[in-house]
């Protein structure tokens, strides 16, 4: 595992803003840069790079929510995801917003860390809550791996006749159902070579992440 090496605290440290939310409500993280660099490539190439962003060292996200990039900023200073064990629902759905936050930032350490916080709880998860996730997962562009957990979810943890009122209630969102289907025939979801056993919901690790996720590009400002 990599350790970070902080610079001292004795002496002056460069610390960036990120501002979240939309213009009404917009709210302003203010993060050792050594930090958030470590830990994401996105943010190390904003700010490193030849992006007005190394200027400004400012960086504005105004689709995304303060609640689950405060999240992402204690993960970064902690290396833990602290949420209510109670309240299973809302847990589900900020760990995928979660995953997908971290997905974007290129930070496959977090995505493998939440997989293991979200994994069991989807399996247990039903009603509401599950159909929350679903259709959450299924509004992310892409092929992704929280895609695969949703698809061998349903496959592999939901009876026939359970996911036969999934079906026939038109509850499932688009796309789901042909990934359930390939996940029933053995095939892997998303196209990459499969690694779990025929019949069984995969354990979290067969959900992780490589370093070599493809990370959205940063967008010049004019």
């Amino acid at each position: 595992m990599t350790i970070l090496r902080l610079k001292s605290i004795r002496r002056p440290q460069t610390v960036i803003t990120v501002v979240v939310g939309a213009e009404d409500a917009k709210e302003s993280f203010i993060i050792h840069k050594d930090i958030i660099c470590h830990h994401s490539s996105y943010f190390a190439k904003a700010f490193n790079g030849n992006h007005v962003e190394s200027k400004t060292q400012t960086m504005s996200f105004p689709d995304v929510h303060s609640d689950t990039f405060g999240l992402l900023v204690e993960w970064f200073y902690t290396q833990k995801i602290d949420i209510d064990p109670q309240d299973r629902d809302t847990n589900l759905l900020l760990l995928a917003q979660l995953w997908t936050l971290a997905h974007r930032f290129g930070m496959p350490t977090l995505q493998n860390n939440i997989i293991d916080n979200l994994r069991p709880l989807v399996e247990c998860i039903e009603g509401e809550g599950l159909k929350e996730f679903l259709h959450y997962v299924y509004t992310v562009k892409g092929k992704t791996m929280l895609k695969r957990v949703a698809a061998d979810r349903m496959a592999w943890a939901t009876s026939a006749k359970g996911l036969h009122v999934w079906m026939s209630g038109g509850h499932l969102p688009e796309g789901l159902l042909m990934d359930i289907i390939m996940s029933l025939k053995k095939d892997h979801v998303h196209g990459l070579e499969p690694t779990m056993k025929f019949g069984t919901f995969g354990s979290a690790k067969e959900y992780y992440v490589g370093g070599s996720e493809k990370v959205v590009g940063i967008k010049q400002e004019k």
